[in-house]
């Protein structure tokens, strides 16, 4: 048989050496690649070795002259992969193939076939072959496919086994119970963690039975929870307790994990379980500590080495008046009340810091400034090694201590609704400079600033006030103060990141028992989103009267415009009238065609039934109504930029309605530009869960801050006189409003306008439907 390469030695040699270059580049270590060539021509597969030989290096090839000996070398060495002719003394055809990939299915192989036997590679590479080399010419682009098909193949096989071997490693070596069930939740594999904890002498004890039959009774229908939960594919965590055939029960923390093949069906489950019996027996132990030490008549305190308090009793907190708040941080010298010399105080802390256990009395002073006198011992708490990781104080208070109670009560209820983790702002402010003395986390979610931040720059609360509700907000404030009184004062605010937003801040004055006020506390609501449901409903109420009336009034002008167009045509029709007249009756014409127009606009804009509601694709019917204004665009020198969103599939809409809000928001972006350069509109769409976005962007100067709240008012306009009516914002409003969604505009003069639509996916009726689910 004769070998391909022959004719183009010099091609492939270059070839290979590149491709092994890029190969060795690839690992992290430079090897031989290895090549056997099955090939009965032992001329031909002489001067192929001898040409890579002396052409490349960092391979080997070796030849064998039939299939025997080609099985022979495969099973004593190592090939990265093989070249292998079909016809072969002792082999002929697909036998051979059969024959090397039976003994050896992961070897990349690549047949070589004869000119006329294209038909016969196909079949190999069915039969399991990696690819086909025809003999002859073209043999260059052939070699190219196949060599990088084979190299591939090496590095995953590689990577594959290295993987396979890390995760047989973890789980044989895991230290956790890790067991693999079959869908009804019986055992499949266990790993010898599982079996040695398990105390089962092999995993044969118990393949086949349900993973809850060792379960104790009362856990046994939580795990049958687990697994139901599990099957629709979720991961539960779970803990209970089972009992082994030598009668010990083990406390588990489980995570039991379906097994989905292609992201469809659960096939068994994945339980890893880790043995937790000490840990709950110390949390047992813990628990009885920690209820004796929160009940004992005794206050007790624990600090860090350095003296700094991390936890104290109810005692404690009864008996100094000093809440656990108050005190974590806090050094045991709070108490002090000076009458206790600082000789007295070194002792103490000489001996506990050596190791000793000090005892005593301490003539203590409360919180209120009450003093009071307390036994106390002191002792350090060591780890196994014998350093001082704590010291732990047990005091007993030998005075008579009437008043506690209430300060404590005091102190609960001055501290109980500054909590950080209300969603609201809280804060309390200074009544005479209205500076802020507390707030809590929540100011970063509504202004934007940390609590450091706001606490560092008293004044900025003020400065953020929007400039046009400064002076109301701060005189309502001086109102309340002057009269003794609560209030609600709703105003906007300018976020850090410059957005505005309204808040509704509820202030309430902190008076002392004298009825002096001590402090300004408020509570601070985000309701930007409440003001703008306002003003869309105020909007849609305004746009529906003024709908009925615009109705009637296009009715009425239609008829004698009528009247009137029929009268000019009658006119123009009659014998030659003179210049002058010409002009006027064309001038009639031309107004009566306007106001005509006006009039449908009006009747479109009071149309409030739905048109034909369809699937349509918003971005073909864009381009579609894009070619309408083509021209009109290229002469006001008017690019226009698509941003697609890929996602974005079918909604259901009017398609002739949608394509006017299109033309009018083209049109408006148009004429705002007026010509010139740079001029760009944008279209960006952008899919919202069962929403979509339409966002339609220019470069135009932007629209004035006073005329954003009347741009979708009937018969507003910023156009020039005859230029427009006014009604085509409205109409799109209005047509929009329809399919259950939502425009708004957003602009700055000098900074261009954007408009912003969302529509349903599912159309206005589907939008409705879920509004009544």
């Amino acid at each position: 048989m004769g070998v391909l390469f022959l004719h183009t030695p010099y091609c492939f040699m270059k070839f290979l050496k590149t491709k092994m270059k890029n190969f060795e580049n690839q690992n992290t270590q430079s090897e031989t690649i290895r090549i056997l060539l099955v090939e009965d021509e032992p001329d031909q597969a002489y001067l192929l070795t001898e040409q890579f030989r002396i052409e490349s290096g960092g391979y080997e090839l070796e030849w064998a002259d039939c299939l025997a000996k080609g099985l022979e070398l495969l099973e004593i060495k190592k090939f990265d992969f093989v070249f292998l002719d079909l016809q072969l003394p002792d082999s002929k055809g697909l036998d051979t193939v059969d024959s090397l990939v039976e003994q050896f299915p992961l070897m990349p192989v690549i047949v070589l076939t004869a000119l006329n036997d294209e038909g016969l590679g196909l079949e190999a590479i069915k039969k399991g072959a990696q690819d086909f080399i025809i003999k002859g010419g073209g043999v260059f682009k052939q070699l190219s496919r196949s060599l990088n098909y084979a190299i591939v193949r090496k590095k995953l096989e590689s990577k594959l086994q290295q993987s396979e071997k890390r995760f047989k490693n973890l789980v044989v070596y895991s230290t956790d119970s890790i067991a693999q069930l079959d869908s009804q939740g019986r055992f499949l594999y266990m790993n010898p963690s599982g079996i040695k904890i398990n105390e089962l002498d092999s995993f044969e004890d118990i393949e086949g039975r349900e993973c809850f039959f060792n379960v104790r009774e009362e856990f046994k229908g939580t795990l049958r929870e687990s697994l139901a939960k599990a099957e629709k594919g979720e991961r539960i965590l779970l803990e209970y307790i089972s009992r082994t055939p030598r009668g010990k029960e083990i406390w588990w923390e489980a995570v039991v994990s379906p097994n989905i093949e292609d992201k469809i069906d659960t096939e068994g489950f994945t339980m890893i379980s880790r043995e937790i019996t000490e840990r709950k027996k110390a949390e047992e132990q813990v628990k009885k500590l920690s209820v004796a030490v929160e009940q004992s008549p005794a206050a007790i305190i624990i600090t860090d080495p350095d003296g700094n308090i991390e936890y104290v009793n109810r005692k404690f907190v009864r008996v100094t008046g000093y809440s656990l708040e108050e005190a974590l941080g806090q050094n045991p010298r709070i108490l002090k009340s000076g009458e206790t010399s600082p000789e007295e105080y070194k002792r103490l802390w000489d001996v506990i810091t050596s190791g000793g256990e000090w005892r005593g009395e301490f003539h203590n002073k409360k919180k209120n400034g009450e003093l009071f006198w307390e036994s106390a011992v002191i002792s350090p708490i060591k780890n196994q090694m014998g350093g001082i990781i704590h010291f732990l104080g047990v005091k007993e208070d030998i005075t008579e201590r009437k008043r506690a109670d209430e300060a404590l009560r005091q102190s609960e209820v001055k501290y109980k609704n500054l909590t950080d983790n209300l969603k609201p702002l809280i804060y309390r402010a200074n009544p005479k400079t209205f500076h802020p003395t507390y707030v809590n986390k929540s100011v970063k979610d509504i202004y934007g600033y940390t609590k450091n931040e706001w606490l560092d720059n008293p004044d900025l609360w003020e400065d953020l006030i929007f400039s046009e509700d400064k002076e109301r907000v701060i005189w309502e404030i001086e109102e309340t103060i002057g009269k003794l009184d609560n209030a609600i004062i709703k105003y906007r605010i300018i976020r850090k990141d410059k957005s505005i937003r309204w808040v509704e801040d509820n202030i309430s004055l902190e008076k002392d028992q004298n009825g002096k006020i001590v402090s300004l506390n408020g509570v601070v609501y985000d309701i930007t989103e409440k003001i703008l449901s306002e003003e869309i409903l105020r909007r849609s109420e305004k746009l529906a009267s003024l709908g009925t009336l615009s109705a009637g009034v296009a009715h009425e002008i239609l008829n004698p415009l009528n009247i009137i167009n029929a009268l000019v045509q009658m006119m123009k029709r009659k014998s030659p009238a003179p210049e002058d007249l010409k002009k006027n009756l064309e001038e009639i014409m031309s107004q009566v065609s306007r106001a005509a127009k006006i009039a449908d606009n009006l009747r479109m804009f009071a149309r409030k039934k739905e048109g034909e509601i369809k699937p349509v694709d918003l971005h073909a019917l864009f381009d579609k109504t894009l070619i309408l204004l083509e021209h009109d665009l290229n002469l006001e020198n008017v690019q226009v930029e698509k941003l697609y969103d890929k996602d974005l599939s079918l909604i259901k809409a009017d398609e002739d309605h949608l394509s006017q809000v299109f033309l009018n928001l083209l049109n408006n972006a148009k004429d705002a530009m007026q010509g010139g350069a740079g001029n760009i509109v944008t279209l960006r769409t952008k899919v919202l869960e069962d929403e979509v976005e339409i966002r339609f962007s220019d470069t135009g100067p932007g629209i004035p801050e006073e005329f954003l709240e009347k741009i979708f008012d009937p018969f507003f306009t910023t156009k020039g006189p005859g230029k427009g009516t006014g009604l085509g914002l409205s109409i799109t409003h209005s047509i929009i409003e329809n399919h259950g969604g939502t425009l708004r505009v957003e602009s700055a003069e000098g900074k261009g306008t954007t408009f912003v639509i969302t529509l349903p996916v599912g159309g206005s009726k589907e939008k409705e439907r879920k509004s009544r689910e």
